[in-house]
């Protein structure tokens, strides 16, 4: 609170911690079985899904508690308590291994390890290849479409509120509200676009990840523009266009996340590291952004701001569509041999 008050410019360094819990969902996989594994390891169940629905729960509680006399204040310790008992509920629970766990059964256990290896004897004789992987354009169309992904949704999740307070003119009520609506919409859209990426059989992989990716990010920049030359006091219409572009993008998880999978397999969690680094990287960036280019908060202002963001994700997908593939990469085979025409069950990822 002191930081928010006097030295704002701090706020930055809180930033990048929070995200290095989010490898911890890795570790679900070593108390998984090996049919569910598949499904957690999915984009549809990744932290890239389930960590959008912190807003939902943030910015209705934060609008209510800034509109009590409690202000501000209330709303950093509030969420400051909340981490502080989830972190001590996951301090008392997790283990290592299935196996240091007093609570899992023999027969749970059991059926925990069937068909998996060793994991530390597995990665200890696997090197990661790392110049091949930043060798590899089907990687780095990946990395490129989480450029114009990472930029273009944390713009509409941080400044959705301000947008919708300056320019809109609703309360800060239902500024909260409103402002969770776009990423619990994105939720569902992710679960059924994951799914129905996984259950579409007559699409080649490659096919099926440009498509979905397309949609997301076409649809997202389509919704911003119109979002860009709808006038101020049309609020309905705004906030329609400003819900959808969020919305629509769920429907990435089908794509260049589903491809880091496909294409990384074995070495996803490296590929998704470095997705993890430009999210970092946005967060950092996109507030000096829209900030430079709203000084007034203006609505002929904030045109600009969509405007730039449409670009950036209408550029970003035309590369992943150049470039990006729903095929393994070369890297992956110990032998060198390209995986690129593998199908079936080869396309799975791999259980580490």
């Amino acid at each position: 609170v002191a930081t928010a008050k006097h030295q704002p410019g701090l706020l930055l360094s809180l930033h990048p911690p929070p995200h290095a819990s989010q490898s911890l969902g890795l570790q679900a996989l070593a108390t998984t079985p090996g049919e569910q594994t598949k499904f957690i390891r999915s984009p549809i169940h990744s932290h890239h899904t389930f960590s959008g629905l912190g807003p939902v729960i943030t910015m209705p509680m934060s609008g209510f508690l800034c509109s009590t006399s409690l202000g501000w204040p209330s709303v950093f310790y509030v969420h400051a308590t909340i981490t502080l008992i989830f972190l001590v509920i996951w301090w008392i629970l997790y283990r290592d291994q299935p196996s240091d766990a007093r609570w899992i059964s023999a027969s749970e256990l059991k059926l925990i390890t069937d068909g998996k290896s060793d994991n530390k004897e597995k990665r200890s004789e696997d090197k990661l290849p790392i110049r091949e992987i930043f060798q590899t354009t089907s990687v780095w169309a990946i990395w490129i479409a989480a450029i114009g992904n990472m930029y273009s949704i944390q713009m509409v999740v941080v400044f959705a509120p301000t947008y919708i307070s300056q320019v809109l003119g609703l309360p800060i009520v239902s500024v909260g509200l409103t402002a969770a609506l776009p990423t619990l919409l994105q939720f569902a859209v992710k679960m059924l676009a994951g799914t129905a990426s996984d259950k579409i059989t007559s699409l080649r992989e490659t096919t099926k990840v440009r498509l979905f990716n397309t949609v997301a990010f076409l649809g997202m920049g389509i919704f911003l523009i119109a979002l860009a030359y709808t006038p101020a006091n049309r609020t309905i219409v705004a906030l329609f266009f400003l819900i959808s572009s969020t919305t629509i993008l769920g429907f990435n998880t089908g794509g260049f996340f589903k491809s880091c999978t496909l294409v990384g397999r074995q070495y996803s969690y490296f590929v998704n590291a470095i997705v993890q680094v430009i999210m970092c990287i946005a967060m950092l960036t996109v507030p000096f952004i829209v900030t430079s280019l709203t000084p007034n908060g203006l609505s002929d202002e904030w045109y600009h701001v969509f405007i730039l963001h449409a670009g950036f994700l209408f550029i970003t997908n035309v590369i992943f569509c150049k470039l990006g593939k729903g095929t393994a990469a070369a890297f992956t085979c110990s032998n060198g041999i390209s995986t690129e025409n593998t199908t079936g069950e080869q396309l799975k990822p791999v259980f580490l």
